[in-house]
C-alpha cells in the first residue's frame, strides 16, 4: 500500500553496455510513488536503500546476478554501512557534489584494497581536483545531456589512458 507510512519503491535504473544489454543497475530509494525521495539527505537515502534490499527484498532478488551502483557522499564512505555491502556486487558512486580531499582519497584507497570499486557521477569535464581520485575510480560517469558531441569525444580522450570504464547517462538518443 503505498499510502503506508512504511511504503517505499526501490528504483531499479539499468546500466546498459553499447549493444543495449544491462549489466549493472543504479539502486534509487523513492518514498512514494513520485520519481524522487523524500528524504533530509543522501545518506539517509541511501541508508534505506541499502536496508530495504537486503532485510525485505533480498539482495539478489534486486540485482538479478547484476552489479549495483549506490550514491555515496564522504561522510558515507566511513560509516559502518560499508562494512554490511558486498564489494563483489556493489560500486559505490561518488556524488558530483563530494569535496575531493586527501581524506577522501585515503579512505577510497583502503575501500579499494577491501575489493570496493567506485564510480565518479555526472562528469562533464576532467577537472584538476578529480585528479587525486582518478587512480581509485573504475568508473566515469559522463552526463552526455547537453554536451556538445565534440566535448564528449575530448573528454573520452582524456579518460582512455587510465583504463576507466566510462559510462553516459542521460542518454536521449541512440546517436548519443
Amino acid at each position: 500500500d503505498s499510502d503506508s507510512p512504511t511504503a517505499f519503491f526501490l528504483g531499479r535504473q539499468p546500466i546498459l553496455d553499447r549493444k543495449g544489454e544491462t549489466v549493472a543497475y543504479e539502486l534509487l530509494f523513492r518514498s512514494g510513488e513520485t520519481n524522487a525521495a523524500a528524504f533530509s539527505s543522501h545518506h539517509e537515502a541511501t541508508v534505506h536503500v541499502v536496508a530495504r534490499a537486503f532485510s525485505e527484498l533480498g539482495l539478489q532478488n534486486v540485482l538479478g546476478g547484476q552489479m549495483g551502483f549506490l550514491n555515496f557522499d564522504a561522510s558515507m564512505l566511513s560509516c559502518e554501512l560499508v562494512d554490511v555491502l558486498p564489494p563483489e556486487l556493489i560500486v559505490l558512486e561518488l556524488l558530483e557534489h563530494v569535496e575531493i580531499t586527501e581524506a577522501l582519497v585515503d579512505c577510497c584507497r583502503t575501500l579499494r584494497e577491501r575489493g570496493f570499486h567506485f564510480a565518479l557521477d555526472d562528469i562533464t569535464a576532467l577537472e584538476p581536483h578529480h585528479r587525486a581520485i582518478l587512480p581509485h575510480v573504475s568508473y566515469v560517469k559522463v552526463e552526455v545531456l547537453g554536451m556538445p558531441d565534440d566535448s564528449i569525444a575530448k573528454l573520452a580522450r582524456q579518460l582512455k589512458p587510465l583504463a576507466l570504464k566510462l559510462l553516459a547517462e542521460k542518454v536521449e538518443t541512440v546517436e548519443q
